[in-house]
């Protein structure tokens, strides 16, 4: 079961392709060749920058496929149904709400 939460999960999120494997085996070679192809690229302070700013300090960019999905995860977890939380808690009320009615309306049918 788990398998399949984390499968629902990755396609929720449009990584789905990229990140659903079919065996234990599979998962394994593609967790090793995702963290494989990370590499970090140090980047200098531009000259002029505050030493406290983010321009100011080295910065370490990643570079590789697991760098890339990474990159489209935050760029879509805006607009992605697996992020929406307030949609998520809307949902969620309904459901209490209609279960509760549920249970009074065969509490009461029953007595």
């Amino acid at each position: 079961m788990a398998s399949r939460v984390a499968a629902s999960i990755a396609v929720a999120t449009g990584l789905g392709p990229e990140m659903i494997v079919s065996s234990p085996e599979a998962y394994e070679e593609r967790a090793v060749n995702l963290a494989a192809g990370l590499r970090y690229q140090l980047v200098q302070p531009q000259s002029g920058a505050l030493p406290e700013s983010l321009e100011g300090g080295v910065q370490r960019r990643s570079m590789g496929e697991l760098a890339e999905l990474r990159k489209k995860l935050f760029l879509t977890r805006e607009s992605s149904p697996l992020f929406d939380t307030q949609r998520w808690t809307v949902n969620l009320e309904k459901v209490r709400s209609l279960s509760l009615s549920l249970s009074l309306t065969l509490h009461h049918t029953l007595s």
